[in-house]
């Protein structure tokens, strides 16, 4: 006998059992929590439905919870429901299918439009009745509030320890952890060392990281990169040099012996799903110590190299760097017909052309096309 919830237009429809766990190290060590949630096929099939008309979906296996824009399987779970495809929700308990009020409350919508059943070990739910709806409201609620407290509990440990200097974090090439210090300090491979302090002495001496760029690619001297994999630890891996991994290393103020931490805010946009990155000011750091550990510069020569790099930009009146306006018309339109990437305006001496330099600014490579605005912009002419 079937649940009194359980209607005939209900049981026409799939039965959609929706499995999720936080992270990899939860789908690996926590057997039973996985064990538990597949189960929940039996519990659909007590309430009427068929094995067969049975779907799983377990396409965000170590992927949390606090959004849906990165959860194949929550949108595809969405996508089922708009179609009519789903009569029946199952989940372990909320906290699976969303942990913020905005995704869940969604769904809950959408459910509630299209006549679809929620279940979990609990019970089962039906949209269209306030009291229900009611519940699962406020489930949603508390395992938001779940989450903020688990995250408030850990943060404000690792912020605890980092005001300390004593929070170990992934450190960059050419520095490791002192385990009989804890602190950082410079790596024992001599060839990395000497590598990192390469670059440190030829940006003293040439004061632009495009010039130290060409003259490592010129000499064919590498750079030491860090991979890690997990079980096998880090190794040193040799690669060319870029202009992204010398900024990387000058930039970086660990190597000037500053123990920092917080340098970076992340946001998410909840409603566009965009990622916004920005570097926070030196007086916004969580952690900030200098003379901390052994380093291969001073923090007042990291900050001269901040000046000079910045003054080779363009970002305020007054500096070196080019000019970012012009009289270009296709400016980020035109193609390169070589490599097919998007080709760059220059303005050299009242003069405009079209630059596809993307292996030439990373790699130190010669420019691979060139073409003159006066005949791009002209009528009656193709791009190149």
């Amino acid at each position: 006998m079937t649940h009194p919830k359980v209607k005939r237009n209900h049981l026409k429809r799939k039965a959609a059992i929706y499995i999720r766990q936080s992270s990899l190290h939860q789908v690996i060590e926590h057997d039973e929590s996985k064990r538990r949630q597949y189960q929940l096929v039996e519990l659909a099939k007590s309430l009427g439905w068929n094995e067969t008309a049975c779907e799983i979906i377990d396409d965000d296996q170590a992927i949390s919870a606090t959004q849906s824009y990165n959860r194949p399987g929550y949108q595809r779970l969405t996508a089922m429901v708009a179609l009519r495809e789903v009569g029946l929700i199952v989940g372990l308990e909320v906290s699976r299918l969303a942990r913020n009020c905005l995704d869940w409350y969604e769904l809950l919508q959408i459910a509630a439009v299209f006549d679809v059943l929620v279940a979990d070990e609990e019970g089962i739910y039906d949209l269209s009745q306030f009291n229900d709806r009611l519940l699962l409201g406020l489930k949603g609620i508390f395992a938001e509030a779940e989450l903020h407290q688990i995250q408030a509990r850990m943060v404000g440990a690792r912020m605890s320890k980092a005001e300390r200097g004593e929070l170990r974090f992934r450190l960059p090439i050419g520095l490791e952890w002192d385990d009989a210090t804890g602190k950082p300090r410079p790596a024992i491979d001599k060839s990395v060392r000497e590598a990192i302090a390469l670059v440190f002495q030829l940006f003293r001496e040439l004061n632009s990281i495009r010039s130290v760029l060409h003259y490592l690619r010129r000499e064919e001297i590498d750079l030491p990169y860090q991979l890690r994999k997990r079980g096998l630890g880090p190794r040193v891996e040799w690669r060319q040099p870029t202009s992204h991994a010398l900024s990387a290393i000058l930039h970086n103020p660990l190597y000037a012996g500053v123990y920092c931490y917080g340098r970076r805010e992340t946001t998410i946009d909840p409603i566009g799903h965009v990622v916004h990155k920005r570097m926070r000011p030196r007086d916004e750091w969580i952690a900030f110590l200098p003379e901390n550990h052994t380093g291969y510069i001073t923090l007042a020569e990291f900050d001269e190299n901040q000046r000079i790099i910045a003054n080779n930009a363009y970002h305020f009146p007054g500096s070196q760097g080019a000019a970012r306006k012009g009289s270009a018309l296709i400016q980020g339109l035109a193609i390169c017909t070589y490599c097919g990437r998007k080709m760059h305006v220059h303005y050299s001496q009242g003069h405009t052309s079209y630059l596809c330099d993307f292996t030439h600014i990373r790699y130190g490579d010669p420019v691979c096309n060139r073409a003159s605005a006066r005949h791009v912009d002209g009528p009656g002419t193709l791009m190149v």
